[in-house]
């Protein structure tokens, strides 16, 4: 892949993120970069990535590929919670309707 389609795919990713994992982006900038790289105003943060070294460049792209690892679990995880409660907690709600309407 082409270094600046590399960059563009990058920069579309960090933008998708919520805003807590942009600020883990930007403590991971502060920590790697001069300061001249990063241009913040009132409206952010803005960042030249094509003046980024590869090695920067490479520590973005771990933490984005543990940020989607993440979310991938968390979601499996929140899919297996669904289930437990349709099939166990749901039946018990049947259950206990059906004995109070057998009641009546």
């Amino acid at each position: 892949m082409q270094k600046i389609e590399k960059l563009e795919q990058l920069r579309q990713q960090i933008e998708a993120l919520e805003k807590f994992h942009q600020t883990e982006i930007l403590k991971i900038l502060h920590e790697k970069v001069d300061k001249d790289v990063l241009n913040e105003n009132n409206n952010g943060t803005f960042v030249n990535l094509s003046s980024l070294s590869d090695d920067v460049i490479e520590s973005l792209e771990v933490y984005l590929s543990y940020v989607t690892k993440q979310e991938t679990q968390l979601d499996a995880l929140e899919t297996q919670k669904e289930e437990f409660k349709l099939k166990y907690f749901q039946k018990e709600n049947k259950d206990n309707n059906t004995q109070i309407s057998n009641e009546c």
